[in-house]
């Protein structure tokens, strides 16, 4: 009987691994190569390459599509946008010589625009956004880094002694800020932007933004590259793929380009997904829900629960770290094997921030988490290369 029980639960994990992608409804000929997307719970934006070729919005993790590039002003196109302290903020370049881009705010989602001052900031030429504590950064693709303090009404500049070109990634953790500047490197900031710290390694022309998997930085440049001491040295990943783009939720990392893969232990191991995606991707994103690939004109997505569910139903991993009682309302007892060495044990939310994190003494068994102060959702716990799921309500 347990022959047979262990053949049934390792059939049921190779499905969930080799489960197909679904083709949204993203309207065909709208050729994604070159186009901006950003993803912001249930609710995506894509705004196609040329001017009036579409800006397209779903409200519904890309089950329906509307096309609401009249609600834009005349003659403009998305460069970046993003949510920040209650508006949605958009770089809006301009295809009109009568007149020029500039900073947008939105307070219904996009349906309606008003242009703010933007002191500061060259009229559309911000190509990416990202929220910093309670301020808004931005950067231009010609090179560039801006700080806004009051979402997007005057700016300053924070580059000093940034170099290279363009700024394709921009990514915060507790209070540092790493940016990949293409032909200049990685660069960090321990003082918002005030002052840069770079290192003579050999990713000179990232091709994305740096991603925060806790202990580990990765960044594409040709191939996929890892750090485990803040950006100072890097070695190749393992992964077979050629990288244009990558996105995390919860601990898990997606790489897509020639193929699409993903790792949920820092990139120690990596399953090929691409599953029956036609042809290479240009973008890779998820919320809390779905992972989503561009794939010449259409956007395919799976749930993440594919994912989650072959981690935690894979006997071949040996998984020692149980929570008690799942779900949970107040705390969380979990116990595991009695650690070795001190070991760090961390709770990330479904967006895949850090909540939580205690370093455990040696021969520690068990430890309970007050989770009263944390919202019901789902989190991950993590102790060493181990992982499980906790539903609280």
């Amino acid at each position: 009987m347990k022959t047979v029980f262990l053949i049934v639960i390792l059939v049921f994990t190779h499905c969930n691994l080799i489960a197909q992608w679904v083709k949204t409804t993203f309207p065909k000929n709208s050729y994604l190569a070159g186009a901006y997307h950003y993803i912001q719970g249930d609710t995506i934006f894509i705004s196609m390459e040329s001017y009036g070729s579409g800006f397209y919005r779903s409200i519904d993790d890309g089950n329906t599509w509307e096309d609401i590039y009249d609600s834009l002003p005349h003659e403009k196109i998305v460069n970046s946008i993003i949510y920040s302290r209650g508006y949605l903020v958009a770089c809006l370049a301009d295809g009109n010589p009568d007149s020029t881009g500039g900073i947008y705010r939105s307070l219904d989602n996009g349906n309606h625009w008003h242009i703010v001052n933007g002191n500061g900031a060259i009229n559309g030429g911000i190509t990416l956004f990202s929220n910093y504590q309670s301020f808004l950064l931005g950067a231009y693709n010609s090179g560039g880094l801006l700080l806004s303090t009051d979402t997007g009404e005057n700016w300053k500049s924070i580059d000093k002694g940034i170099q290279g070109g363009g700024i394709n990634g921009i990514t915060e953790n507790n209070e540092v800020i790493y940016i990949s500047s293409y032909g200049g490197g990685i660069y960090r900031s321990s003082d918002s932007g005030q002052t840069w710290v770079t290192f003579n390694n050999q990713i000179k022309f990232p091709l994305h933004g740096v991603i925060d998997m806790g202990k580990i930085l990765f960044c594409p440049s040709g191939s996929l590259f890892q750090s485990s001491d803040s950006a100072i040295h890097w070695t190749a990943s393992t992964v077979n793929v050629t990288p244009v783009s990558m996105d995390k939720s919860s601990y898990f990392l997606f790489v897509g380009g020639d193929k699409v893969f993903y790792t949920s232990d820092t990139g120690k191991t990596w399953k090929d997904i691409t599953g029956n995606i036609p042809t290479s991707v240009s973008f890779i994103a998820s919320n809390d829900t779905y992972i989503f690939a561009g794939s010449n004109d259409e956007i395919w997505r799976r749930p993440l629960s594919d994912f989650t569910n072959a981690v935690h139903q894979n006997p071949e991993s040996n998984l020692k770290l149980f929570i008690i009682s799942n779900p949970i309302t107040s705390s969380a007892d979990f116990q595991f094997d009695a650690l070795q060495e001190p070991t760090l044990f961390e709770l990330f939310d479904a967006l895949g921030r850090s909540v939580f994190h205690q370093q455990l003494p040696a021969a520690q068994a068990s430890l309970r988490i007050d989770m009263q102060k944390y919202p019901a959702g789902i989190y991950i716990a993590r102790l060493g290369g181990e992982t499980v799921r906790v539903i609280k309500y």
